[in-house]
């Protein structure tokens, strides 16, 4: 796959994972959260890490055992990885799986590692053919344009989010 091509599925997924994490909070009675750490619509780790499922697993797909475990394996490396460093670094948790059992740092859970690997395999057997085949369809020149405007959205709000994190050292 292209470098196009896998940034229209960074950005596709990033978006999707945004509007399934606002709709999960809504059913859970806690009305419309941005779930994301940008400002924009868009949760960058379900982006990357479906990426990462496509690429990996597209080959594996005909053994659903070691689809499910890899996907699993792959959605929760990056929940861990991701959560630790927000924790670590920006003193943020963005989720927190700490009342789960079988959890490890509050990052990752056993619960949710068995759901991303039923919805890892549904994306890399079902959707994302689907979404391959979208992408597809747009044509070049107007994928191009459209995808270097969301791109420089996407950077922008990459540097709002940094400048926010950002906190001045005053010297005592």
């Amino acid at each position: 796959m292209s470098l196009y091509q896998n940034l229209w599925f960074f950005f596709i997924y990033a978006v999707m994972g945004w509007c399934a994490e606002v709709l999960f909070s809504a059913f859970c009675g806690r009305g419309f959260v941005n779930r994301g750490f940008f400002y924009g619509p868009m949760c960058s780790i379900y982006g990357y890490t479906i990426l990462v499922m496509v690429l990996l697993m597209d080959n594996v797909k005909e053994n659903f055992v070691l689809l499910y475990f890899g996907c699993a394996s792959i959605a929760s490396f990056f929940e861990l990885f991701v959560g630790w460093f927000s924790y670590t670094l920006l003193g943020e948790h963005l989720w927190d799986y700490s009342h789960q059992p079988f959890q490890l740092g509050g990052h990752i859970c056993l619960t949710f590692c068995m759901i991303w690997g039923v919805l890892g395999s549904a994306v890399v057997l079902f959707l994302h053919p689907l979404v391959k085949k979208l992408v597809s369809l747009i044509p070049l020149y107007t994928g191009e344009t459209l995808l270097s405007l969301i791109l420089a959205a996407f950077l922008l709000d990459v540097m709002m989010t940094l400048i926010k994190y950002i906190q001045p050292v005053h010297p005592a």
